[in-house]
Formats: C-alpha cells, structure tokens, sequence
C-alpha cells in the first residue's frame, strides 16, 4: 500500500511537472501572440494617423484654394464697383456742371436784360 502510495505521488507528481510545463509553453505563446498584436496595433494606428495627415492637409489645401477664389472674386467685384461709381461721379459731375453753366447763362441773361430795362427806365426818366 505504501509503495502504491509512492507511486501514486511520483505519478502525481510527474503529471503536475506536464501541467505546469504546458501552461508555461501556453503563457509564453499567448505572450507573444499579444505582443505580436501589439505591434500590429501600432502599426496600423500609425498608418491611420498619417492617412489623416494626409487628408487633413488636402481639405486645408481645398479650403485655402477655395478663400483664395473667394477673395480674388471680391476684390474684382468690389474693383467693378468702384469702376461703375467713379462713372456714375463723373456723369453726375457732368450734369450738374451743364445745369450750373445753363443757371450762370440764365442768370447773365436776366442781368443784361435788367439792365437794359433799367438804362430805358433812366431815359425815359431823364426825358420826362
């Protein structure tokens, strides 16, 4: 009995040496399977963040090249403006100096007009 017993435990034994040498082998493959994992993570974080770059910079690009249209629009519509109004100054200028031309000719007509009326009003004043 006793030497089954003995049996029994280097049985025991040897089968808890298997146990532990195959949860060993098991851990360490597991280890460099997360590792591995790991890795590949890192990897694959690193190409999505320089695809972002990328994108990124290309929208900025777009962005840019679309403020750059806007502003060079602007200007030449602003420029066209500034164009329509210095004619439209220059018309208005033009109109008020004939109305102010026909006012003076009007007006120095009315003068030599009174004055004859009042050279007459002397003559007949004089002859009287």
């Amino acid at each position: 009995s006793a030497s089954e017993l003995g049996k029994a435990k280097e049985a025991s034994a040897a089968e808890l040496v298997k146990v532990k040498a195959a949860g060993s082998a098991a851990l360490a493959a597991k280890a460099v399977e997360l590792s591995t994992l790991k890795e590949s993570g890192a990897a694959e974080l690193t190409k999505v963040k320089n695809a972002s770059g990328v994108e990124l910079a290309s929208v900025k690009k777009t962005l840019t090249g679309e403020l750059v249209k806007v502003k060079e629009e602007s200007a030449s519509e602003l420029g066209k403006a500034k164009e329509a109004s210095a004619a439209e100054l220059v018309k208005v200028k033009a109109a008020g100096s004939a109305a102010l031309s026909a006012k003076a000719a009007e007006l120095a007509s009315v003068k030599e007009s009174s004055a004859s009326e009042l050279g007459k009003t002397k003559e007949a004043s004089a002859a009287e």
